[in-house]
């Protein structure tokens, strides 16, 4: 704070060997109408200029990467403003009730934009965000007019929506994501130029713009082919993208280690080399450090034990985010997920079929303790295998963060590895369970799925057994909702499930009762689920109980229902 307070302060000189710039240094200096930060500046402190009223023309170093909070809090004169490409974060209240400020445009560098950081800026009009920013604060522009400028799909867009902000598309953006089949090549191994800047993947580009790719080899291997969306690509050169996503694909292959003698050289090897193309199951991605110092040799580990994902592995493709050590991030099954999977899956039910999958993500320290503090923010990009029961309807499978009362859909793609293994991509930034929703058109749904079948043993029949019955018949001959007979769902492979859901009274509307749009309701009494009376049963599908796999059938109520003998079945 070495000129705090200096109302009578009006020009400032820095010198071009001027590292950083102090906490409150020239704070309420009233005079001050111009600040120009040499680019050998690379920190700013805590409110340095804070509300010096009178400021109109700041010009920053082009070496910063953070604004600190409170930077330049109530300089309510400021206008234009000219960010550095360079950053990658603004504080919180950096320039709230900056009330001279109608417009501002936020780099493709910064990522996070901090709480009320243009809090109450009453004159803002304007925010241009870049589909490269990552998390907006919900109270970043409160108080503020503004209207957010953007693209489609992107992060601002979602922001803009759930915060009420009105959204201006300039067109869509693609997904730009890098996968190997060595465990040991990470995004430190490609290089992604743009005529704007470079690229770390994941992230998003727009239509017609040009990649610059180069892409490297870890220790020990050498790269045998690269392609793009299956195409094979060049190294070095450059990818013009063309309404579709930017999947990338690099397989390497070992470096061959020969020793030469100085009389006779060696045979050659006839030994073809051996090939593999399968991952290992865990991946290893050096962690960036971020602000949060760490050990060199500190990484990042994903294990995952997850089943029906036919034996595939999950990948960590990036992270960003502060990491105060080494840690395995784990993916599993668990009932924990199953059930609060089941019960999120119940709460966004419509009326059509919904198949989910739950699974847990918890964050382990190098000791395999459960401690999520280890990471500070940030997030972690993954590709989960599509689970079995999910392949028929890839084009449809949406990811959910299963937390609170409300589950939170989550941005995400699906890519495909040079085998032709489509996988989930999505960004974790919490640990806690997740699970992958899949809602078909009913055109597109299994004609088997939509049988039931009544086991009946025919030496107890009494001869009611082979009669069409209609849901909806009230009359003579009906079982008035009080037929306990177990309804089961038969699988793809024609096996009994090892769920068997009871058909209760539930199953008729009472008197009076309307017959659509309602919820599915939800309920287990005397071991059943009750059935929806206006759009029908809500039913699971059995899958073996390795798995955990689930299935959330939310069924249409149809006119009429076969009716199987034992005998039909085998």
């Amino acid at each position: 704070s070495s000129f705090e307070d200096c109302s009578s302060l009006k020009t400032l000189t820095l010198s071009n060997a001027l590292a950083s710039v102090g906490a409150y240094a020239f704070r309420r200096c009233t005079a001050l109408e111009s600040v120009s930060l040499p680019n050998s500046v690379t920190r700013m402190g805590e409110g340095a200029f804070e509300e010096c009223t009178g400021l109109k023309t700041l010009n920053l170093s082009t070496g910063l990467t953070r604004l600190e909070d409170f930077a330049f809090y109530r300089c309510s004169m400021l206008y234009p403003l000219n960010l550095p490409e360079n950053l990658t974060e603004i504080g919180r209240y950096t320039f709230a009730e900056c009330t001279a400020l109608s417009s501002v445009t936020i780099p493709k560098s910064v990522t996070i934009i901090g709480a009320s950081a243009f809090e109450n800026c009453s004159f803002l009009a304007v925010a241009i965000i870049p589909n490269t920013t990552q998390f907006i604060y919900p109270t970043a522009f409160h108080g503020a007019p503004v209207s957010i400028y953007g693209y489609t799909g992107t992060y601002a867009e979602q922001f803009a929506r759930e915060n009420s902000i009105p959204f201006t598309s300039y067109g869509s953006v693609y997904n730009v994501t890098f996968s190997a089949d060595i465990y040991n090549a990470t995004v430190d191994n490609i290089s992604i130029k743009t005529p704007s800047g470079t690229l770390v993947p994941p992230t998003t580009v727009q239509n017609d713009e040009s990649l610059t790719i180069t892409i490297t080899a870890p220790d020990g291997f050498i790269i045998d082919h690269i392609t793009i969306n299956g195409e094979l690509f060049t190294n070095g050169t450059t990818y013009r993208v063309n309404n579709r996503d930017v999947n990338i694909f690099a397989s390497y292959k070992r470096r061959e280690e020969t020793t030469t003698s100085a009389t006779t050289p060696p045979p050659p090897d006839t030994t073809p080399a051996p090939v593999t193309t399968r991952l290992p199951d865990v991946t290893t991605v050096t962690v960036d450090p971020g602000k949060t110092p760490v050990n060199d040799d500190s990484y990042v580990t994903v294990d995952s034990d997850l089943e029906g994902v036919g034996g595939k592995n999950v990948r960590i493709i990036a992270q960003r985010g502060d990491f105060t050590g080494s840690a395995v991030v784990r993916l599993t099954n668990t009932p924990a997920a199953s059930e609060a999977a089941q019960r999120a899956a119940e709460k966004i039910a419509g009326k059509g079929t919904m198949y989910y999958y739950g699974f847990d993500i918890s964050l382990l320290d190098e000791n395999g303790r459960e401690d999520p503090g280890i990471m500070s923010g940030g997030a972690i990009t993954f590709q989960v295998p599509v689970p079995v029961i999910l392949e028929p309807y890839m084009d449809s499978i949406s990811v959910y963060h299963v937390s609170g009362s409300t589950p939170e859909p989550i941005s995400s793609s699906i890519v495909e590895d040079q085998d032709g293994t489509k996988r989930v991509q999505f960004d974790a930034s919490s640990f806690s369970p997740y699970m992958f929703v899949a809602e078909p058109d009913e055109e597109s749904v299994d004609p088997e799925d939509e049988e039931e079948t009544v086991n009946i043993d025919e030496d107890s029949n009494d001869g009611n057994n082979t009669d069409d019955r209609d849901d909806t018949d009230n009359g003579a001959g009906s079982d008035n909702g009080n037929n306990a007979a177990p309804v089961t769902i038969i699988d793809d492979n024609g096996n009994d499930p090892e769920i068997i859901i009871s058909r209760e009274e539930t199953t008729k509307p009472a008197a009076g009762g309307t017959s659509g749009g309602s919820k599915p309701v939800s309920g287990n009494t005397g071991g059943g689920v009750r059935l929806n009376p206006g759009t029908g049963a809500l039913l699971f599908i059995g899958i073996p109980a390795a798995s955990l796999g689930c299935a959330l059938l939310v069924r249409r109520k149809r006119k009429e229902k076969r009716v199987r003998t034992k005998n039909d079945i085998k």
